[in-house]
C-alpha cells in the first residue's frame, strides 16, 4: 500500500482501521531509538528506513528491503508513503522510488508471488483537533508483474515509470492545492455546494477533489469566469462571516418541534451531572495535553494528533487512578474501585457533551436568526443554492 502522509502515526492507524488488516509500515529509524519508541514500532511491525538526511549509512536499507520482501512472501501488507515525509503542505512532495524498488525486486525474487501496489488517499478535515473526521480513498491496484520484463532489462528506470503511475493514482485520491486558502477553500466550497458532503467526509473528500480538477481545467479553457466563480464564493464566505454562521446549511435547520424540546432537555439534565463530574476530572489534563502537543511538535504540525493520542494513552489512565484513590482517601475506601470504571465514562460524557452543546448553540443561532433577520436568513439560502446550481453548471462540464 502507498499513500500520501499528513499526519505522522495516526495515518498507518487509519490504513489499518480502514482496510481491516494487519499491515507492517516502514518508519524512519529515528524513531526506533528511544525506548517507548522503539515499543510503538514494534507494536505495530513497523520497519525501519535509515535516511541520510538522520545521518544514517543508507546501506542499511538493504535490511530493510529484506524484510519487506519477509512480509509480503508472508503474505502480509507493508504500507509505504513514497513522499519519505510526513508533512503539511497543501501539495505532495517528489515521490522516492523506494516503494517501487521494493515492488519490483520482491516480484523478481519470488515470481510466483502476486504482488499488487495499492494507492491510498487520506483526506483530513482538521487533523489537529480530537476527534475531527477523516476519509480514505483507494485507488485501483497496480499489478507489479506488468512492470517485471521491463525491470529486468532496464532496472532503475523502470522503476522510475512504475514510481509515476503511482503518482498518476494519487492524483485522483489526494485533494491538492498551491496554496492552503486554495485546499481550504475547495474543502469549504464542497461542503456549501452538496447537502450530502455537508454530513459526509468521504463525500467532501470525494467532490472537492472533483471540484479542483475541474476548476483546474476551468482556468486554461475560461480564466474570466473561473476568476468571476472566485469571487463569487468570496462573496458568499463573506455574507456567511457578517452573520456569524460557519455553515450554510444551518439556515436550512427546521423549526424547533415540542418532542424535540423535550428530548433535548432531558438528555440535557440526565448527562449533565455526569458531564460537570468528567469536566473536573478529565477536562484540566485534557487542555493540558494541547500546548504540550505543540510545544513537543514545534513545526512538525503534522505529528500533533500523533503526540495527542500517545499521551493520552499514556497519561490519562493513571491521571483517572490517582484520582479514584483521592476520592477514596477522602470518602470511603469503596468510592476508589468505582471512580476507576466511572471517571473515564465521565469523561467521554464531557467530552460529547461539549459537542453537542457546539452543535445546539449553531442550531439556536441560526434559529434566532430565522426570528430576527429571515430576510438575510432567507438571503443565505438563495445566495446558497445559486452557488451550487453555478458550481454544478459551470465545473461539471469540465469533469
Amino acid at each position: 500500500m502507498v499513500a500520501n502522509h499528513p499526519n505522522g502515526l495516526m495515518d498507518p492507524c487509519v490504513i489499518r482501521l480502514g482496510l481491516d488488516r494487519e499491515v507492517s509500515f516502514l518508519a524512519k529509524s529515528t524513531l526506533f531509538e528511544n525506548p517507548v519508541g522503539h515499543l510503538t514500532m514494534q507494536a505495530f511491525r513497523a520497519i525501519p528506513v535509515f535516511r541520510a538526511q538522520d545521518g544514517n549509512d543508507t546501506s542499511q536499507n538493504n535490511a530493510t528491503f529484506d524484510l519487506c520482501q519477509e512480509r509480503f512472501i508472508e503474505g502480509g501488507a507493508v504500507v509505504i508513503f513514497p513522499e519519505g515525509v510526513s508533512h503539511s503542505d497543501t501539495k505532495m512532495k517528489r515521490l522516492k522510488t523506494g516503494a517501487a524498488r521494493i515492488a519490483l525486486q520482491t516480484q523478481d525474487a519470488a515470481e510466483t508471488l502476486e504482488l499488487h501496489i495499492l494507492p491510498v488517499g487520506l483526506f483530513y478535515e482538521a487533523k489537529d483537533i480530537f476527534r475531527s473526521r477523516v476519509s480514505m480513498a483507494v485507488g485501483a491496484p497496480i499489478r507489479v508483474s506488468d512492470h517485471l520484463k521491463a525491470f529486468r532489462e532496464e532496472g532503475f528506470d523502470a522503476a522510475s515509470r512504475l514510481t509515476q503511475e503511482i503518482d498518476d493514482a494519487f492524483g485522483d485520491l489526494v485533494l491538492q492545492a498551491d496554496d492552503a486558502e486554495v485546499w481550504d477553500g475547495l474543502v469549504a466550497v464542497a461542503r456549501w455546494t452538496d447537502a450530502h458532503a455537508a454530513h459526509d467526509v468521504a463525500a467532501v473528500q470525494q467532490r472537492a477533489q472533483d471540484l479542483s480538477a475541474a476548476y483546474r481545467r476551468l482556468l486554461q479553457t475560461d480564466p474570466s469566469v473561473a476568476a468571476d466563480l472566485a469571487d463569487q464564493v468570496r462573496e458568499f464566505a463573506h455574507l456567511l462571516r457578517m452573520v456569524g454562521i460557519d455553515d450554510p446549511w444551518d439556515a436550512h435547520a427546521p423549526h424547533f418541534t415540542l418532542a424535540r424540546v423535550v428530548r433535548d432537555t432531558a438528555t440535557f439534565v440526565v448527562s449533565l451531572p455526569f458531564a460537570v463530574l468528567g469536566v473536573l476530572t478529565s477536562w484540566p489534563p485534557y487542555r493540558a495535553f494541547r500546548p504540550i502537543a505543540h510545544k513537543i511538535a514545534g513545526k512538525e504540525l503534522d505529528l500533533i494528533s500523533t503526540i495527542k493520542a500517545l499521551l493520552g494513552l499514556v497519561f490519562l489512565p493513571p491521571i483517572w487512578l490517582i484520582e479514584s484513590i483521592l476520592l477514596g482517601y477522602y470518602w470511603h475506601w469503596w468510592v476508589t474501585p468505582i471512580a476507576c470504571l466511572a471517571l473515564p465514562f465521565c469523561g467521554y460524557v464531557a467530552l460529547r457533551f461539549g459537542e453537542q452543546a457546539d452543535a445546539r448553540r449553531e442550531l439556536f443561532k441560526a434559529f434566532w436568526l430565522g426570528l430576527t433577520r429571515q430576510k438575510m436568513l432567507s438571503q443565505i439560502r438563495s445566495r446558497r443554492a445559486e452557488l451550487a446550481d453555478r458550481v454544478d453548471a459551470l465545473l461539471g462540464q469540465q469533469l
